[in-house]
């Protein structure tokens, strides 16, 4: 019975490692947008025009607008109630509230230690994930005390792609995938076969992008997979639980994703 319980281990995780996932098309929207920014767990729509900030319910549209902060880099819309925007030109990110009204504004150069980022997430807690480009390094900035409380082991390379959510970190660059928590330690770092262009995460997976191929890797697998059944070029993508939004720069196209039977 020993043995059969070990045999039984194998296979099961084997067919974790292995696991393949397949998109279900759900429906398609027309979207006039310079970039689609996301969509949050209400289904709410986020896009950027003319550097401006859309937000998209279903009875109204709000928007946010601080032009002299330059083109929006990222939207980061993990907590709809607390939305963190970043501007690279500026090194400045900006948080607001699920109505679009600005919280509290850090401008990184404005600071004691000087912070050249290029990255600006939310983690838990009234904290932002920031990659700092003098150091090349993650750290973990509180926005209430105005200052990093976490710095991260520095790396060769900046990252090529980054995601994150309250809890934890993600990078990844030539071949490394290097995830991180709020507590300052490397969870895990795994070797991959593709360095991709672009990485997004919900609660149970990550999804890359490269060369117009979307990979998958569930939160208990060891590797990447191909996400059968996409045949788009995307030109911005979101995960939101098991529904993927891909923008064709026409389109918004809405899929479900689901293990392959």
């Amino acid at each position: 019975m020993r043995y059969l319980g070990v045999l039984f281990l194998f296979l099961t995780t084997g067919q974790a490692l292995s696991q393949d996932f397949q998109a279900q098309f759900v429906k398609k929207q027309a979207l006039e947008a310079d970039v689609f920014m996301g969509a949050d767990e209400f289904s709410n729509i986020y896009y950027t025009k003319n550097r401006t900030l859309y937000k998209a319910t279903s009875n109204e549209i709000l928007e946010y607008a601080a032009l002299n902060l330059g083109e929006i880099t990222t939207v980061d819309i993990v907590n709809p109630l607390k939305i963190s925007v970043f501007y690279k030109q500026s090194n400045t990110a900006v948080l607001l509230d699920n109505t679009l009204t600005e919280i509290t504004r850090i401008n990184f150069s404005n600071l004691e230690n000087f912070r050249n980022t290029i990255m600006a997430k939310t983690a838990n807690d009234r904290r932002l994930w920031i990659f700092n480009t003098g150091l090349q390094q993650l750290e973990l900035f509180d926005y209430r005390l105005n200052k990093v409380i976490v710095q991260f082991p520095p790396l060769d390379t900046i990252p090529a792609s980054f995601a994150s959510n309250f809890n934890l970190c993600w990078l990844q660059n030539e071949g490394v995938l290097r995830t991180y928590n709020i507590y300052g330690t490397l969870v895990n770092e795994s070797t991959t076969a593709i360095t991709f262009d672009t990485l997004v995460q919900n609660q149970n997976s990550l999804i890359g992008l490269k060369d117009d191929t979307f990979y998958i890797k569930s939160n208990d697998s060891d590797s990447f997979t191909v996400l059968d059944n996409l045949e788009i070029t995307p030109q911005e993508f979101s995960l939101i639980g098991e529904i993927l939004y891909i923008y064709n720069g026409q389109n918004l196209m809405t899929y479900t994703i689901k293990p392959s039977k």
